[in-house]
C-alpha cells in the first residue's frame, strides 16, 4: 500500500532534493516557454543529447510557432528525423503550433489544464514546461514521476536478473550430477 506524504513531509523531501541538487532542472536547451514545449516534446522515448542536437538547429530556423504552420509537415519530418517516433512528434508539434497561433495568440498556455489538451503534450511535459517556464511548484510531482520510472526499470531488470540466474543455476545443477 502506498503511503501519502503530508506536507511536512513533502516539503522535508523537497528541501533536501533542493540541498542535493541545487541546480536541478531539464538538460534540454531552450530560451524560452515555447522552446522549451517543444524539446519536451520531442524528448519522449530519446535522450536529451539527441533532442538538443536537432533543437539547435531548428530553433534557429523556426523559432516561432507560426514558422512550423507555414512549413510541409515533410520539412518538419525531416528536421527530427533522428528521433524516434518521428513522423508522429512532427505532426503533434505543427499541431500544437496551430493552437498556439490560432487559440493562445502564440503564447504557451500557463495552466496544466491547457497544457495537456495540446496534441504530444502529457502529463509529464506539462509537468516540466510549469516547472520550468512558469515556476510552477510541480517538481516535487515531475520528482515523483521520474522515480516512478526509473523504479520500475529497475524492477524489471531485478526480475530479469533472477530469472537468469535460476536458468544459470539450473544448468550448474544438471552439469555438476
Amino acid at each position: 500500500m502506498r503511503k501519502v506524504l503530508n506536507k511536512k513531509e513533502v516539503n522535508t523531501v523537497l528541501d533536501i532534493l533542493r540541498q542535493d541538487y541545487p541546480d536541478a532542472g531539464p538538460e534540454l536547451h531552450f530560451r524560452n516557454e515555447f522552446e522549451l514545449l517543444i524539446a519536451t516534446i520531442l524528448s519522449a522515448q530519446t535522450t536529451d543529447k539527441q533532442v538538443n542536437k536537432v533543437t539547435d538547429v531548428m530553433f534557429k530556423i523556426m523559432p516561432e510557432p507560426v514558422d512550423y504552420i507555414e512549413r510541409p509537415l515533410s520539412e518538419i519530418e525531416n528536421m527530427v528525423k533522428s528521433i524516434g517516433f518521428f513522423r508522429n512528434k512532427a505532426k503533434n508539434i505543427q499541431k500544437t503550433c496551430e493552437i498556439l497561433v490560432h487559440k493562445y495568440d502564440s503564447q504557451v498556455p500557463s495552466t496544466f489544464e491547457e497544457l495537456i489538451e495540446l496534441p504530444g503534450v502529457g502529463r509529464k511535459t506539462a509537468n516540466v514546461v510549469l516547472a520550468n517556464a512558469f515556476g510552477e511548484q510541480r517538481r516535487f510531482l515531475l520528482w515523483q514521476t521520474l522515480l516512478q520510472e526509473q523504479t520500475q526499470k529497475l524492477l524489471f531488470q531485478l526480475n530479469q536478473a533472477k530469472k537468469l540466474f535460476r536458468q544459470f543455476s539450473m544448468k550448474v545443477q544438471f552439469y555438476s550430477l
